[in-house]
């Protein structure tokens, strides 16, 4: 059993040259806890119990109040009173590894009462897109990752996870809730003359946002790999997505006085081919530190 309490301060201070009005000044100060119980049930099987507090940070972008409105019906602006979005979560995991296989399965729930997020609202028919620490979030989650030998030399992993979202007090008025997932699998294959063969495809539903819902995607892989001059040289061939020329993606997004509905087609098929030589010899290995600076801590939303 081990646990933790940190004190965290951020002082941020923004100044566009040039600009009189895009400017900002804001800090942070936090007190993060965690604690967690481990269990060796034997040399293949544990248990692990755990509580974390996660902050997560608001990146620069949503806080810069600068105004771009290249589009006059779409205007975007960040917001410098957002604040640090604190999340508890509450999980259990389950890990076995053997000589053949691997095991990881967890399952928990996670709180956030500041949620930050996009943001869009309606005035004078434009449409305002910024962020806001809004209402609440909270999630309930299973993962599961595997990986091993399927048989003889066939090698397969999988990672799929499953969370039910649900927000409350959002500003555009009402709750939001739904579950989505998303899996990701791997197939490898040695074949003869030395070739390898991989395949890969990763699927995820639709899902739910503060403000609307988002389609499901899927994409998948085929490549084929050889190693030639003493594996220095390899050479792969691939092909992505081929049984379909375009990607459909689409959304909607609703709130006080409006309602936004989006669909894209792209190009979704690839096919190449790859080449890679690696010159000279590693002869020591280059020495590795036991941690490295990561600032995971930025809260980050993804667009598509």
């Amino acid at each position: 059993a081990k646990g933790g309490l940190r004190y965290e301060y951020t002082h941020e201070n923004m100044n566009e040259a040039g600009s009189m009005d895009d400017h900002f000044t804001t800090h942070y100060d936090n007190i993060v806890p965690s604690a967690s119980l481990f269990w060796d049930i034997n040399e293949n099987n544990n248990l692990k119990l755990s509580y974390n507090m996660r902050i997560s940070r608001p990146d620069i972008n949503f806080l810069n109040p600068r105004i771009n409105n290249d589009d006059p019906l779409n205007i975007y602006f960040g917001n410098p009173a957002v604040k640090c979005e604190k999340n508890n979560a509450w999980d259990v995991e389950y890990n076995y590894t053997g000589d053949k296989a691997s095991i990881s399965l967890s399952s928990g729930y996670s709180l956030t009462d500041n949620s930050i997020e996009s943001y869009t609202f309606a005035t004078d028919k434009v449409l305002n897109h910024t962020y806001r620490n809004i209402g609440s979030r909270s999630a309930m989650w299973v993962s599961l990752y595997a990986s091993g030998t399927i048989y003889k030399h066939l090698y397969g992993s999988i990672n799929a996870n499953w969370t039910y979202n649900r927000y409350r007090s959002i500003p555009s008025g009402g709750n939001r809730s739904g579950s989505c997932y998303t899996v990701d699998w791997n197939l490898e294959q040695p074949l003869p003359w030395s070739i390898s063969m991989s395949v890969n495809g990763s699927w995820n539903n639709s899902c739910v946002t503060p403000q609307g819902k988002t389609s499901g995607t899927s994409s998948y892989e085929l490549s084929l790999r050889r190693l030639f001059l003493d594996k220095k040289l390899t050479v792969s061939c691939y092909a992505d997505n081929f049984l379909r020329k375009y990607k459909r993606y689409s959304s909607w997004e609703e709130g006080n006085g409006f309602r936004i509905q989006s669909v894209n087609r792209n190009e979704y098929r690839f096919m190449g081919i790859s080449i890679n030589y690696r010159f000279g010899k590693l002869k020591k290995e280059v020495p590795r530190v036991a941690h490295a600076i990561n600032n995971t801590d930025l809260k980050k939303i993804n667009a598509n």
